[in-house]
């Protein structure tokens, strides 16, 4: 907040004066009026800190080197913006469990009663389909846990 801006002024004149007031304090819409344009992205020079370390403080995003997490805009709102994070690791997920539900069922077929996946392919040719599905699973899809893993252990 600013408080050289006295609150109790007359109202703006206009949507300009409007937008500049919430240039200046940072929180669009937080003074019980909405603002017409998004907030622009957080610019060169923005510190950003880590929301579980707020010691950790650094220019320009991030990770925390402590606990991996993306480092976020200090004085930025909770839930404004899109999480990138967040849909980066929901598509993760879902190309992930698209690639694992062919796996699932080959390796509970022999569950089903009848075993009605028996022999319809070759044990050789199985383990290479199980290798190709498989491996994107492990390496894209865990790969933002196997890097905060490897930056867990050197620190």
């Amino acid at each position: 907040m600013n408080a050289s801006k006295d609150s109790s002024g007359p109202a703006p004149d206009s949507a300009d004066q409007s937008a500049d007031d919430h240039a200046v304090c940072g929180h669009g819409g937080h003074h019980g009026h909405r603002s017409e344009s998004p907030k622009p992205a957080a610019g060169a020079g923005t510190i950003y800190t880590c929301p579980m370390h707020p010691e950790v403080q650094q220019e320009g995003p991030g990770t925390c080197p402590k606990c991996g997490m993306a480092l976020e805009p200090m004085g930025a709102p909770a839930g404004d913006s899109e999480d990138a994070e967040l849909k980066d690791m929901t598509r993760r997920f879902w190309v992930s469990a698209v690639l694992s539900l062919p796996l699932l069922i080959y390796a509970m077929g022999d569950m089903i009663p009848g075993a009605p996946l028996h022999g319809l392919v070759s044990p050789s040719i199985a383990q290479w389909i199980q290798l190709v599905l498989a491996t994107p699973v492990v390496l894209w899809g865990g790969w933002p846990f196997l890097v905060r893993g490897v930056q867990s252990v050197k620190t």
